[in-house]
Order: C-alpha cells, then structure tokens, then sequence
C-alpha cells in the first residue's frame, strides 16, 4: 500500500498524526519522522498537503477535496482512529501503534529523503506560548532522524524484534538542518554499530548538541565509549536503561567504567509491569534503585508497561512512578513518606487513592513493605 505514495502527483492531500491528537491523556511532544518524510515526498511530486488535527476534519477531508489521507501511529496506548476511517479508500494507514513490529517500511525514495520539518509549523503556531517553549522544542529546533537502525537483543517488550543487528540507516545530511540548534537521534542501539566511531565523530564535527532520544546501551559501554562520549555535547543528560535486574552485575560493572569519564547527571529508564506479578515486580524495581543509587547523580525514571494495567496492584505503580519520577521527591522523602505528603498536600482523607493503594498493597504483602518502604535513597 505504501509504494502507491511514489505514484501520487498534483493531489489534495491530509496528513493526520494519531498520537497528537490523542485523548487518553497522552502528551504528543515530539514529531511523527515518517510523516514529515512522505510530506516531503509528496510535495515534491506537487501534491497540497495538510496537516489535519482532529477525526472530524479527517471525515470532512474524505466527503470533500482529499484525495487521501495518511495516519500514522507510533504509540499503541493512543487512541485508535475511528473504524470507518480506516476502512475508507482514501486512507493509508500506518506505524508501529497499528502494527507494531509487523509495520510495512518506507519505500526507499522516500525513507532517503530531507523530513519537512515545515509540517508541524501551523499547529505549533497555533498553540505556542513563551511559557509551553519546551513543548514545542523538538518541533522547532531538531534535526530528527536514524543514523543506524535495529537491535541484537530482541528484548521481548520491545517492537524491535525483527532486527538481528544494528544496521546504518542513513547518512546524517540526510536529515540534518544546519539551521537548528541541535540534533535528535532516535537510533535502537547505537553503541552496537560496527561503525560507531565514524558516526559519533560526525556528530562531534557538527559542533550542535545532539541526544539519542530512545537512550544508550550502558551494558555495551567500554572505556573508549565512554570516554569519546563523555566529550560530546549534549543537549540532556545520557539516557541507559536497567530493564532486568538480572543484568545487575553488568549494570554495576559498566557504571564504574562510565564514571571514570563522565560526572554528570544521568537517567536510567526502569521497566516496570512487564516480567513479573507485583509482588516480586517491586521488589525488582526497589533492588534496582537500591544499585543505581550506589553511583552519583542518577535520576531514575519507571517506565510502566502497558500490561501494568491488568495487574490487579496496578495502583502501586501509580504510586511508585509518581514519586521515583520526580527526582526532587525521590531522593528526599522514602516511599511512604511521599504517599503521606501526596495526601496531605490535596487535602484527601486517609482512604483515597495514594493512600488506599499502599495500604492495600502492604495487607497483601506486608514483607516486601516493611523492608523497602521506609528507605530513603541518597543522590551521592
């Protein structure tokens, strides 16, 4: 379906980004990449393309003047377009909120092509304040694009699953903005490109800050990885991840590599919600706070999977992502102490929400509670 793209010339075109607009409470901060490619392409080709920003345009656009419509979805968790929509003629429907790692790629002409970094320009305008700048940054100021693609690990949560090795994806002019202030790299696993090198070192020579958006591999970091990443530029602070605490012995022992070169703050994205039933879930997740806050200035981010939400405990990690996401609470007060202080602070009785699920969940398992819920971690 998407090889008809490359035949569509002097067309009326909508273009609809699912996540953006999305009801489920989402906040879409950051560009579609394969919107703005077939955009691009499009428009080369002559066609009048649009960026449409709700379902009801979308259905005007069908009964009137669109030939087509495009939708994409990167997310799974955004709400689903509406049936008929994606059932008329007109529409192409794609993205990894659809199919996941079953997603048709981009035909090559336009995979290989500048993203139109203009396509979001009307929508940014028409809701940006100084006060939302941040917001809207990776609209304005990015360069966004894959310097390499795929991953060796087939991480069974992930949608990467297909790829059995990093692969370059495409060169850095070919999405690169010299205009924009920084660069935005979305690659899988960029440290286990064969040619990671040459690539950073092409990134260094732009002299922008640049970030790699969906993190680093910390279990691949050598001193010489960390040490020429430690003299990038950055626009944020490094991004790992700690998913299995089986890994621990290898988080730890790359930790104390990476700390030779670099001082400063970092993340690390925690999984929560996928391997295990709660019980032992958070004890996982306390173990792996427990080490990372061995080493200085970690802040630790929970990333909840969606299957979360069918665990009956699904409260806790409402709870526990609350407080270990706001550093400024983390490393200040102790589990239960944040659940005291989020009641007191809106007024509610004892028996609400924050409350209810603590003491919900140490009546079912008041071991685990009286071991990790009391401890105050410290940022070394």
């Amino acid at each position: 379906m998407l090889n008809s793209l490359l035949d569509i010339h002097n067309k009326q075109i909508g273009i609809l980004d699912a996540d953006l607009i999305s009801k489920t409470g989402f906040q879409q901060t950051f560009p579609n990449l394969a919107l703005m490619k077939i955009s691009s392409y499009l428009k080369r080709n002559n066609n009048n393309v649009k960026l449409l920003l709700s379902y009801s345009e979308a259905e005007m656009g069908m009964f009137d003047n669109k030939d087509y419509i495009f939708i994409s979805k990167v997310f799974d968790f955004s709400d689903e377009p509406p049936s008929h929509i994606l059932k008329s003629e007109r529409v192409i429907s794609g993205g990894t909120g659809f199919f996941r790692e079953k997603e048709a790629q981009l035909p090559y002409d336009i995979e290989h092509i500048m993203p139109d970094y203009t396509l979001y320009q009307n929508w940014v305008a028409s809701n940006y304040t100084s006060e939302k700048h941040s917001s809207f940054k990776e609209f304005l100021e990015y360069s966004v694009g894959f310097l390499t693609r795929g991953c060796f690990r087939k991480c069974p949560f992930c949608v990467n699953k297909r790829y059995d090795r990093v692969e370059k994806a495409s060169p850095l002019e070919e999405f690169y903005d010299s205009s924009k202030p920084y660069i935005c790299l979305l690659d899988d696993n960029f440290l286990a490109y064969s040619n990671w090198r040459e690539e950073l070192q092409k990134l260094i020579d732009t002299n922008k800050p640049f970030i790699f958006k969906q993190g680093l591999d910390m279990r691949l970091i050598t001193n010489e990885k960390a040490e020429l990443l430690a003299k990038t530029k950055q626009v944020k602070r490094f991004i790992f991840a700690f998913d299995n605490l089986a890994d621990s012995e290898l988080i730890e022992k790359k930790l104390q590599i990476w700390r030779k070169y670099h001082k400063g703050e970092i993340r690390f994205y925690v999984l929560a919600g996928f391997y295990d039933k709660a019980e032992s879930d958070v004890i996982s997740i306390f173990k792996r706070l427990e080490i990372l806050c061995r080493y200085p200035v970690i802040a630790p981010y929970l990333m909840t999977h969606k299957d979360a939400k069918k665990s009956e405990d699904y409260g806790i990690y409402i709870n526990l992502k609350t407080w270990i996401n706001s550093t400024q609470f983390f490393y200040k007060m102790s589990f239960r102490e944040w659940c005291h202080w989020a009641e007191d602070r809106q007024d509610r009785c004892v028996t609400s929400s924050t409350m209810r699920y603590l003491i919900n969940f140490e009546k079912k398992y008041p071991e685990i509670a009286k071991q990790w819920f009391d401890i105050r971690f410290i940022n070394k």
